[in-house]
């Protein structure tokens, strides 16, 4: 089995009139560990609104509480920093700042990223 290629996707609606305010991915799950990289992308019109706060506490409370996730990692463009802020109030910590790790949106450069992670204590047996 290969344990890095496995994605899950989650929509995200507005509890009262839902309405579609973004959607978190959770990819390069590694069952082994457990870990996996976090991803998330909120509407124009819902920012600022704190869904995406919420949804990401309560995917890294639901990876962490039910299935021992040891380490979840964000990697956010320098640049974005309302994504850094939105991960910052999620308790994940600033790890580093890779330099020239992706492209940026519309695939015309390269960017620097920074890598946010939340990690748990793991006992093997």
């Amino acid at each position: 089995m290969n344990y890095n290629k496995q994605i899950l996707r989650y929509f995200l609606f507005d509890k009262e009139t839902k309405t579609f305010v973004g959607s978190i991915v959770l990819q390069d799950i590694d069952l082994r560990i457990p870990s996996c990289e976090i991803g998330y992308w909120t509407v124009v019109s819902a920012q600022g609104k704190g869904y995406m706060t919420e949804a990401i506490q309560f995917v890294t409370r639901y990876l962490i509480e039910t299935h021992q996730f040891a380490r979840i990692e964000a990697y956010i463009d320098v640049k974005n920093s309302k994504s850094i802020q939105t991960i910052e109030r999620c308790n994940y910590e600033r790890e580093g700042t890779l330099k020239n790790s992706d492209l940026s949106a519309n695939q015309s450069k390269l960017i620097n990223e920074t890598l946010y992670a939340i990690t748990t204590p793991i006992h093997f047996k």
